[in-house]
Parts: C-alpha cells; sequence; structure tokens
C-alpha cells in the first residue's frame, strides 16, 4: 500500500498516512533514499551521515552495529541525558541524528535534503464544552478501534487511572462481545506494601481491580517484588533496550 500510494502521489502521499509509522523507501529511477516519520514522532528513526552515504535504523544500537559510528556521547548529549530533555532531532550520540516529527528526508547523489511535510496549526478553540467533548470521544473512540485490527492476541496495561481505564473502556466497547485481557503490575500486594510518595499517594492495584470489574476485563496482576526491581542484570537489560539511561527509575523498570 505505501509503495503503490508513493508511485502515485510520490512523497505528498504522507500526508494522507493516518496514525505511526517511521518509513524507509528506495526509488531506483531517481537513486534516491526517502525517510519519513509520523506527524507527532511517535515511531523513531535514526540517521548518521558517512562521508560516502548514510545510516539509518529504528534505535541507536542498530546504527553502532555497523561499526562505523563512535559511540560516544557529545556535551549536548550528556545535557539531555541528566536533564531528562529531548529536544526534537537529537540523538544523544555524537554526529546521529533523528529524522523530526513530521517531516521527510532525501539522500541522493546531490546530498541530503529535509523538507517538513506537516505542521500543527494554532487557532482559536471556538468550539462550546458539548461539542468539545463530543470531538474528543470521537477521535479517541476512532483511534482505539484503529488500534484493534491485529492479528495477534490484544491486551491492555490497566493501572485504573482516567488514562488507561478510558483506552480500556473504549476498547472493550469496539471489541463488540471478545473480552479483553488487561494487566496490571503489582510491586505492593495489593496495597499491602504500599507506602505514600512524592509521585504515588495510592497504590494502583485496588483502582485496577475496579476498573476491571467494572469493564469486564479478563484481568491478571503480575506482582512484582521489590528487590526483583533492584536486580542489577535486570537494570542492565532494561538501558540496553532503551539503548540510553531513562529517568523513571523503578517505574520504567518494571
Amino acid at each position: 500500500m505505501v509503495l503503490h500510494a508513493y508511485l502515485e502521489w510520490g512523497t505528498s502521499f504522507l500526508s494522507r498516512l493516518r496514525g505511526m509509522f517511521a518509513l524507509a523507501l528506495w526509488d531506483g529511477r531517481r537513486q534516491e533514499l526517502v525517510l519519513a516519520r509520523d506527524r507527532l514522532g511517535v515511531k523513531p528513526l535514526f540517521y548518521y551521515q558517512l562521508p560516502d552515504g548514510l545510516l539509518f535504523g529504528s534505535e541507536p544500537k542498530a546504527l553502532a552495529a555497523s561499526g562505523m559510528v563512535p559511540w560516544q556521547v557529545d556535551e549536548d548529549g550528556l545535557r539531555e541525558l541528566v536533564s531528562s530533555i529531548d529536544t526534537p532531532g537529537h540523538a544523544v550520540i555524537r554526529g546521529m541524528r533523528e529524522v523530526l516529527p513530521g517531516h521527510v528526508l532525501r539522500v541522493g547523489r546531490s546530498g541530503v535534503s529535509v523538507s517538513r511535510y506537516w505542521r500543527l496549526d494554532a487557532r482559536p478553540h471556538v468550539d462550546d464544552l458539548p461539542t468539545t467533548i463530543d470531538m474528543v470521544r470521537e477521535l479517541l473512540t476512532s483511534a482505539v478501534a484503529e488500534h484493534l485490527i491485529a492479528d495477534v492476541p490484544l491486551g491492555a496495561l490497566l493501572s485504573g487511572g482516567l488514562d488507561s481505564s478510558v483506552v480500556a473502556a473504549l476498547a472493550v466497547q469496539a471489541m463488540d462481545g471478545r473480552t479483553l485481557r488487561t494487566f496490571t503490575i503489582d510491586p505492593h500486594r495489593g496495597g499491602a506494601d504500599f507506602s505514600a510518595n512524592r509521585i504515588w499517594s495510592s497504590s494502583d492495584t485496588p483502582f485496577a481491580r475496579c476498573a476491571s470489574l467494572h469493564l469486564g476485563t479478563d484481568h491478571v496482576e503480575v506482582p512484582v517484588r521489590p528487590a526483583e526491581l533492584d536486580d542489577p542484570d535486570l537494570w542492565t537489560a532494561v538501558i540496553e533496550a532503551r539503548d540510553l539511561p531513562f529517568g523513571a527509575g523503578n517505574n520504567d523498570v518494571s
């Protein structure tokens, strides 16, 4: 479908795509490589320019595996790591870049060019509250329903909070009688071992149970002991999977 769309409309087909994507196309007629990323940059796409070409991949480690990328963090990359700031286009590793969200990058014999195919327009919000509610509901319902089109088993993480509960509820609504499986990571024995901190005032588990009971999902609680989350081997595995450290602590490791 993507190839047919490119042949029909060229790179203008990108504005017709819906959802999240990162793609690469080789145009043999033009001898040109086309890299493009979805509007909001949900899917990653990294690249590294060489004197006689360009490496690209969905992860920094994919580029590093070539042996042609010095695995060094530069000053700007270090600033981003310690401040948890993600600057669009930056990739922390010296010389590595990300294709910007809503942009297309072309690589040909004449060099590399970058252009924007989409931008978020800022306009005054003129709808009243009921119209706004209807629009948000329509957009969320459509997005969740489209994500349920899959040839693999479906499931949802459920914390019992607003975001995950709304997604699970809309998924149940769209599944037309099929049962949704939901999952909760529980490091607190259902709240028995929980102690409040500056991030969490209560355990997720009781709220997830209530949401699951209300929605009729097939719910699974995955118990994780705090000692398991502090396992150095687990931390190493998570950081290697992400390529870079991340600042969410045990919430990220779980």
